[in-house]
């Protein structure tokens, strides 16, 4: 039975419908019609006609087989055959043919023939340039020469003995067995001494046991049963079993399935991988012997050369930072940043000069301390100058740092300004003004552009009994008032000159000008309180409520007006005034010290007991117990026990600063004792700081101590063997004291040997030579030393004693009348009053 044709699609007869879109069939239909024309027609034959022609006349027949181009050939196009003539052309020239015949001789001399078979290169050999044959001709000869058959002689003992033969079936390594070299021998021998060893049959005891408990028999009662699964693997399988069992297990029993296809899956593709063998040929590789020893060598290497220059880094970054931090007065944080860098390098010589600038600008006693240790670091004249410039203003009478770091700078160096003002400096602390003005004209003559100069000659100046020069010094100070770097401390100059004179009126002015100026501090205000109380003035009383109202927003400025006013015989009325402030006010800062120095003032020491008693002083208790130790001395005239005092050391004993304060505390209240007492104990619980033995040392001078000194220099010894000064101060007051005097003379024949041009050594020496009866030596000594060293006063005056020894009455006289101007310890004076008295002989 025939089907029915399927009708249609409408959609591709909707173009023949009436009002329709045309459908696909009759765009077809158009499409097919336009690719006939297209083809068919003239135009299309004529183009074709065309392309066909250029195109056989561009690749033109070849001669090849009279027509076509033959089997297996390509048309060429016209500008290809024509290359290919041109070709031809060259290679049948004359030129080609001897292109070709030069070409084939040299490549006949540059492959000669061998002589294999007779000629040719035979059968499988390849031709050698000549330069291999020559290298092959020298190879041979190497080889075949007296050092050739020796090396090969050497290598094949040495290859026999790094490759011992084995005993395997008689002789030789046997057959399959490869050689083996004398380390793996020995290592194949410990291992089968550790394999039967007491050790290696425990181990393999062990390992069996254990082995026999993870790997339990699939059935216990038989011993011959496998041992298919592990202790794990058995747990895993009897908890599945028991959680299939369960309500949530029949539940979940997907997941489980899952769960053990995922199981037995990844265990297999892990046992694939790692397996056993292929762990252990991976472990055995010497690639992986020789990543271990790299990632084991690099945290080591990192860690030796790495590490190290990571600190050197860090050091001298932070040192910087340091400088920067000072430079930019930021004083805190370059104290911190230099202790950074301390606890990397103690010896970092950057950070311990900003150390000791920063402990400077804030007036620090252990300023001289780090001065000296920048020194040591760093010995060069701007430290030295530095060291002294901190010694004057931070040291006591009679200034021995000071003097000795100044005397010890040479000749060349002292003519800088630098020199000139602190040597000024020192010596207008000693009281000797004309020499003051002298190092300081020098200054101003060396550098006339600088303010500092010129004001440090002026302010010298005023002293002088010249009117003229008092008045061009006042000109002067008055032209540097609005100088912005000295402008305040030359108004400060005029109004303490002011003060001087009794011109009180002037001082007033000048200060009142100090005070308008917006740089001016609060000790400008108590300086001007200072000119109002002296000239009586009826300011007085108001400027004081003033400076009381200013001075509420600072305990700091409370404390400095209270201090002032307690020296002033004002203590009442400044214990009235604090009295009237808040209590938690008065208890912060130095407030209650400055309290306590009131009662002090008053002589009220009851109140000043009952003051001290009433509540803690928190930082400050060593202060407090040794104010009552003070007050309790008052009111019984006891000090030899203190138990308050017993307490202020020990809760001083924490803070070097806090023992510094206590020793300062009872040299100003007259206990010399106590004061040394304090130092002594800073030196033993601080053996790592020199500051308390330089205190006992200017303490002692001070008095001059011979036997303090010899003492104190015994211990610096101690503490510093390698410190030569230390070294030279103990030798010389050891002599002066006929103190072990064996290791004395000994010292200062080292010194004196190890720096013989050095002055204060060399001095040593020769007093070591007249204690020995050898003055005429020691006198040679001192001739060797330039003239301007022996005028120094402290060295004139051996120079002299020595002088007078020897007989030379007329130059012993001379420099032994020098001894007015040096500082004599009472063995000194001893020695140049023995020494003058023989010369009256």
């Amino acid at each position: 039975m025939p089907m029915p044709e399927a009708p249609e699609n409408n959609n591709n007869d909707r173009g023949n419908q009436p009002g329709g879109k045309p459908g696909l069939r009759s765009k077809r239909r158009s499409r097919s019609w336009w690719r006939h024309w297209k083809k068919n027609s003239r135009l299309a034959e004529g183009w074709r006609s065309l392309v066909n022609r250029f195109y056989n006349w561009w690749y033109p027949l070849s001669d090849h087989l009279e027509a076509g181009y033959g089997y297996g050939h390509s048309r060429k196009s016209r500008p290809v055959r024509a290359w290919n003539r041109i070709q031809r052309w060259i290679k049948h020239s004359a030129l080609g043919r001897g292109y070709r015949k030069l070409s084939a001789k040299w490549w006949n001399w540059w492959y000669p023939l061998s002589d294999h078979q007779g000629q040719g290169y035979g059968y499988g050999h390849s031709p050698k340039s000549r330069p291999a044959r020559a290298w092959q001709r020298f190879q041979r000869w190497v080889r075949y020469s007296a050092f050739g058959r020796g090396y090969r002689m050497l290598s094949a003992k040495w290859w026999n003995w790094w490759y011992p033969a084995v005993d395997y079936h008689g002789e030789g390594y046997g057959y399959g067995h490869s050689p083996k070299s004398r380390p793996a021998r020995a290592w194949q021998r410990f291992r089968r001494w550790a394999k039967h060893s007491a050790v290696g049959r425990g181990y393999r005891k062990l390992s069996a046991k254990w082995w026999n408990w993870w790997y339990p028999l699939s059935d216990p009662s038989d011993p011959y049963s496998q041992r298919t699964e592990n202790r794990l693997e058995r747990f895993l399988r009897r908890s599945d079993r028991w959680v299939r069992k369960t309500w949530l297990g029949r539940k979940l029993k997907w997941v489980l399935d899952d769960m053990a296809d995922l199981y037995a899956g990844s265990r297999r593709q892990f046992l694939d991988i790692y397996y056993s063998k292929r762990l252990r040929k991976w472990t055995f590789r010497w690639q992986t012997a020789a990543w271990g020893a790299f990632l084991l060598a690099l945290p080591v290497a990192g860690y030796t050369y790495g590490w190290p220059q990571l600190l050197s880094y860090q050091e001298e970054h932070y040192a910087q930072q340091a400088e920067q931090l000072l430079a930019n007065g930021d004083l805190k944080r370059a104290m911190i940043r230099c202790r950074q860098v301390l606890t990397f390098n103690f010896n970092n010589a950057t950070a311990t000069r900003v150390f000791a600038e920063v402990a400077d600008s804030y007036g620090s006693p252990v300023a001289i301390y780090w001065r000296q240790r920048a020194l040591l670091l760093a010995p060069d004249v701007t430290n030295q100058i530095a060291l002294a410039s901190t010694a004057v203003r931070l040291e006591q009478f009679p200034f021995s740092t000071a003097n000795q770091v100044l005397s010890g700078i040479a000749p060349a160096f002292q003519q800088t300004p630098d020199y000139q003002r602190v040597a000024g400096a020192l010596a207008l602390k000693l009281s000797r003004n004309q020499e003051a003005e002298q190092h300081f004209l020098e200054a101003y003559k060396l550098d006339p552009d600088n303010p500092v100069n010129r004001m440090s000659l002026a302010v010298i100046q005023l002293q002088s009994k010249n009117p003229k020069i008092i008045t061009d010094s006042r000109t002067t100070l008055e032209l540097l008032m609005n100088d912005r770097q000295v402008g305040m401390l030359a108004t400060r100059s005029l109004v303490a000159e002011s003060i001087d004179r009794g011109d009180f009126q002037r001082a007033e002015n000048f200060s009142l000008l100090l005070l308008k100026n917006a740089r001016s501090s609060f000790s400008d205000r108590i300086l001007h309180l200072v000119i109002l109380n002296a000239s009586h003035s009826t300011n007085f009383t108001s400027f004081l409520k003033e400076t009381e109202e200013r001075a509420k927003a600072s305990t700091a400025h409370v404390g400095e007006l209270v201090a002032w006013m307690t020296a002033s015989g004002f203590a009442r009325q400044a214990l009235d005034w604090l009295n009237h402030l808040p209590p938690e006010f008065t208890r912060q800062g130095l407030l209650p010290i400055a309290i306590a120095d009131a009662y002090a003032s008053l002589g009220q020491w009851q109140e000043l007991a009952d003051y001290l008693r009433h509540r803690p002083w928190i930082g400050l208790e060593h202060i407090r117990f040794a104010m009552m130790a003070l007050a309790d001395a008052k009111q019984t005239g006891d000090l030899r026990d203190s138990v308050a005092w017993e307490s202020a050391v020990q809760f001083a004993a924490n803070s070097p600063d806090a023992l510094n304060t206590l020793a300062k505390l009872a040299s100003t209240w007259g206990w010399s004792e106590r004061t040394r007492d304090v130092f002594w104990f800073a030196v033993q619980r601080y053996p790592d700081q020199r500051w308390p033995l330089t205190a006992l040392a200017d303490n002692y001078v001070a008095q001059r101590d011979t036997a303090g000194m010899w003492r104190v220099a015994k211990a610096a010894l101690q503490k510093y063997p390698d410190d030569k000064l230390a070294r030279n101060n103990y030798t010389m007051l050891s002599l002066l004291l006929d103190a072990d005097t064996f290791a004395a003379h000994t010292y200062a024949a080292e010194l004196y040997s190890a720096e013989p041009k050095n002055p204060v050594f060399a001095s040593t020496y020769a007093f070591s030579l007249y204690k020995q009866g050898r003055a005429q030596a020691g006198l040679k000594i001192f001739q060797n030393l330039p003239p301007e060293q022996l005028n120094n006063p402290a060295m004139a005056v051996y120079y002299g004693i020595l002088l007078a020894a020897s007989g030379d009455a007329v130059t012993a006289k001379h420099y032994l009348n020098q001894s007015a101007k040096a500082f004599l310890l009472p063995e000194e004076q001893a020695l140049v009053e023995q020494a003058k008295i023989g010369l009256l002989k």
